[in-house]
């Protein structure tokens, strides 16, 4: 369950038991077209072991359209008092076949345990590509993985997996007794979503995705992410 506030051009819910604001802005870009051409002339390659599929470095300056929006919401609803750092921006696209992810790809993850990292995830492609959702682990209770949390977290999962055993082949469908969904966003072309990297997450993959590399046929998306400076 959570609460939405409605404030000027973007949502805020606040997610679960942690109450963890997820910012929602729709038409984001003001030349989201151009983007996706953009994106068809990249190059994608893997990227470091975590993402399941395949990166290309994205142009940054196309956040500049909402700036001012941008330091709102890092200042008023993240709690930023520093200017922030634009650490990455890359077009991605989902590759990766259900029965080639390894074990931590079978579930929610945490981009990061520092909790001013803020991730900014730009849907390029529609609904029917899949949203996102965000889970508290169960026995933890967690819903943020934070560095003073790491070590038990882990301590669960590890214990899990020898009682219960590694979970099923494939994307997280949000059903496991292990994980609970606290909120699912739809995706939607030209929305971005942002929340604290911390934030247990996986992307809603449908039973019926295509995998493809093709930027016109697959989930095309811009993954950002901003560190107090």
């Amino acid at each position: 369950m959570y609460e939405t506030e409605y404030r000027g051009g973007y949502t805020v819910q606040f997610l679960g038991q942690e109450a963890e604001p997820l910012v929602v802005i729709d038409d984001f870009s003001k030349r989201p077209d151009a983007l996706v051409a953009e994106a068809s002339r990249r190059t994608f390659t893997p990227p470091p072991p975590g993402y399941p599929g395949i990166r290309s470095n994205a142009p940054s300056e196309y956040l500049m359209d909402q700036a001012e929006m941008l330091r709102e919401i890092l200042t008023r609803v993240f709690g930023y008092t520093r200017d922030a750092k634009l650490i990455e921006c890359s077009f991605s696209l989902v590759t990766t076949a259900p029965d080639k992810l390894y074990s931590a790809q079978r579930i929610p993850h945490h981009d990061s345990t520092d909790p001013n990292l803020i991730a900014l995830l730009h849907y390029l492609s529609g609904p029917e590509k899949g949203g996102t959702s965000h889970y508290r682990h169960t026995s933890t209770g967690y819903e943020t993985v934070r560095q003073d949390r790491l070590d038990t977290y882990r301590q669960a999962l590890d214990a899990e997996e020898r009682q219960d055993g590694a979970l099923p082949s494939g994307y997280f469908n949000g059903k496991s007794p292990r994980f609970q969904r606290i909120a699912q966003t739809e995706a939607r072309f030209n929305r971005v979503v942002m929340y604290r990297g911390a934030l247990l997450h996986s992307g809603d993959i449908p039973p019926d995705f295509s995998f493809s590399p093709d930027v016109a046929a697959g989930r095309l998306t811009v993954n950002s992410f901003f560190l107090q400076g």
